[in-house]
């Protein structure tokens, strides 16, 4: 009985443990795991319990280090120990002062007994009360993790748990022995509860601040890169005008050598001025004009602003969007970081090129987009195979930066499918996004 106690309290442990590393890591962990793990870790539990009591340490940090290969290192190591801290936070938390305060004494947390498992099985609820309570945004959070807010302050932040952990298990270790040790643990986790949820507070109060400041500089460059477009536009506009009225003249002057019947000199008109007049329609410059049919300003305003920097460095640049675009498939800041960062690479990729050329289409079908990005390329063809690795770069290739971005952020959409091809000193990138 008390070994079917014992083998039920350490299950429900590892359940939290798996829900909180869920929780952090953003990782989608099949139902069945929750049910195989802790059998598993009961079986080693029951049969070689040093070996378990190790695993139970050192488990979830393993897993976080093969589940996140192309993560920080120790943002790695956060992962891992976050939950096994947590669990032992919040049960101590529990057992010393939430039971206390309704009027139950647990003295020994390490006892057999049902108010044990008890203290497991609100493990999870009260982190959930705490976290609403504490109005802590796991979502920004990640966000900030994932954009390297904390890459400096990840390492004091892990080696305190680390600490923590090996202290609170030596002093469980030595209280058979000392009777200091049960005080000198108690001081521990009394300090370590207060250290470890305002360092949360402080990271997640971090990231809410520079996120919204990232929205305030997207929202600027965007108003920039619109007022850029709209400014072109009225160039063009200016364009045509002048045109039109020349173009008044040129009738004028085709009318009375008609009149006259002066062929000579409507032959002489049509040759000097009508034959080449539509050519400055041809130019690149007016394709911007087709960004018209995208509905949204923000997309709008960014591509602009990239196709102008492109003519602004001698690059040609062509643009071909047939049909109206207003449903983009994927959440809209991650279109746009996507659309920066092909653009970005493109207009890098060809300024070594013999002609420096890009065109960029949006294509829209039933319940797809199709975005294209092709760009000249210096060599006839590259090496595509390791462009999406971290760290890779080929500046002065075709590719420049940000691929491995791109890729990390289609992960998100299981659906979306990208492309790549190399060939005959052109580069692209095919990118179908779907629901």
């Amino acid at each position: 009985m008390e070994s079917m106690m014992n083998l039920t309290i350490e299950y429900v442990k590892i359940v939290n443990v798996m829900l909180f590393y869920r929780q952090i890591s953003d990782e989608n962990m099949p139902l069945w795991s929750f049910l195989l793990v802790p059998v598993l870790f009961e079986l080693l539990f029951f049969f070689f319990p040093p070996l378990a009591f190790f695993g139970y340490f050192v488990s979830f940090v393993l897993y976080s280090f093969y589940r996140n290969r192309e993560k920080d290192g120790g943002l790695k190591l956060f992962y891992g120990l976050y939950p096994i801290v947590l669990e032992s936070l919040l049960g101590r938390m529990l057992a010393f002062y939430v039971f206390p305060f309704f009027g139950i004494s647990v003295y020994n947390e390490a006892s057999i007994g049902g108010y044990d498992l008890l203290i497991e099985l609100l493990v999870f609820p009260l982190y959930l009360v705490l976290i609403k309570s504490l109005k802590i945004n796991f979502q920004e959070l990640k966000a900030g993790f994932a954009r390297g807010f904390f890459r400096r302050f990840l390492l004091p932040i892990n080696l305190s748990m680390m600490v923590y952990t090996v202290l609170i298990t030596a002093f469980l270790v030595l209280r058979d022995h000392f009777s200091w040790a049960d005080s000198f643990r108690g001081q521990l986790n009394n300090l370590y509860i207060i250290i470890f949820f305002v360092v949360l507070l402080y990271i997640n109060a971090v990231s809410k601040e520079r996120l919204e400041a990232e929205v305030l500089e997207q929202k600027d460059s965007e108003l920039k890169a619109l007022s850029e477009y709209s400014h072109h536009v009225e160039e063009l506009y200016g364009e045509i005008r002048s045109f039109r009225h020349d173009y008044m003249n040129i009738l004028t002057s085709l009318k009375l050598g008609i009149e006259r019947k002066d062929f000579d000199s409507i032959q002489n008109i049509y040759n000097t001025v009508l034959k080449d007049s539509g050519k400055p329609f041809y130019s690149s410059k007016f394709d911007l004009a087709k960004l018209s049919r995208i509905e949204n300003d923000a997309v709008k305003s960014v591509l602009s602003a990239k196709l102008l920097e492109a003519q602004s460095k001698g690059i040609e640049t062509s643009v071909e969007i047939e049909e109206e675009i207003y449903d983009f498939q994927i959440e809209l800041l991650d279109f746009i970081k996507i659309l920066s960062i092909l653009c970005d690479n493109a207009i890098e990729g060809c300024l070594t090129a013999e002609d420096p050329k890009i065109a960029i289409a949006l294509i829209r079908e039933e319940r797809t987009l199709i975005l294209v990005v092709e760009n000249s390329t210096k060599a006839e063809k590259l090496e595509l195979s390791p462009i999406f690795e971290k760290g890779y770069s080929s500046k002065g290739e075709g590719r420049g930066l940000g691929l491995y971005n791109v890729h990390t952020i289609l992960e998100k959409y299981p659906k979306s499918l990208i492309s790549t091809r190399s060939a005959e000193h052109l580069f692209s990138q095919t990118i179908q996004f779907c629901k």
